[in-house]
């Protein structure tokens, strides 16, 4: 089984300029506040009604950077 190198901005095949960028960072910002919203609103939900989840912040983060990596495929 081989690994594929990679580094902080990505794989090394893939050359990434400066808007491409600036868009995903905005895509991200966006939806991170979108889903820090809907995670902070799920805290007020009764406990019943919700599974444990990590904090609101990580629960956001990991939904953001789902959202974001569709966002750029196709």
């Amino acid at each position: 089984m081989a690994l594929a190198l990679t580094t902080k901005e990505g794989p090394p095949h893939v050359k990434r300029n400066g808007m491409e960028t600036i868009q995903f960072r905005l895509i991200l910002a966006v939806c991170f506040a979108v889903f820090l919203i809907a995670a902070l609103f799920e805290r007020l939900l009764p406990w019943s009604w919700r599974r444990q989840r990590p904090s609101p912040i990580a629960h956001a983060w990991r939904s953001a950077h789902t959202c974001t990596a569709y966002a750029f495929m196709g």
